[in-house]
């Protein structure tokens, strides 16, 4: 019999909750929490790997993903445009240095203009009567 440690994943932390609960679409594709099933918006977090503890606490590394985009798009997706996402769709909560620091990087190493040249990137990809950006397939 193998002795396999099985993974329990850690409850949600209530902030956490809240905040991907009160998003309503995917910010990749558009898609609405009430069109998909399970109907909710799933959270990435743009610090990943080792840094992913501290990230699933901090604001600033969440992103709004539908599944389908969660499990298909965003571990290949640079970090200056999970972070122009970030500001586009939740700039409360936009803290470009704050993630760098996560992920033990200088607070430059991705640096502000990398970071606008993806949001005008994907505010030009927007679709007429759509207030968020869609992600080319």
């Amino acid at each position: 019999m193998s002795r396999k440690t099985v993974h329990v994943p850690k409850p949600e932390p209530p902030h956490r909750k809240a905040w991907r609960e009160a998003q309503k679409h995917c910010w990749l594709c558009g898609t609405l929490a009430i069109n998909t099933w399970p109907p909710k918006i799933e959270c990435h977090e743009i610090a990943r790997g080792v840094h992913r503890e501290e990230a699933v606490e901090e604001s600033c590394c969440w992103i709004a993903t539908c599944q389908r985009c969660h499990e298909a798009h965003l571990d290949s997706m640079p970090i200056a445009r999970q972070l122009a996402l970030k500001k586009i769709n939740d700039p409360e909560n936009y803290d470009r240095v704050g993630v760098n620091r996560m992920r033990n990087r200088a607070d430059e190493a991705v640096t502000e203009g990398e970071v606008m040249v993806e949001v005008c990137e994907l505010q030009g990809m927007a679709d007429g009567g759509y207030p968020y950006p869609r992600w080319r397939w």
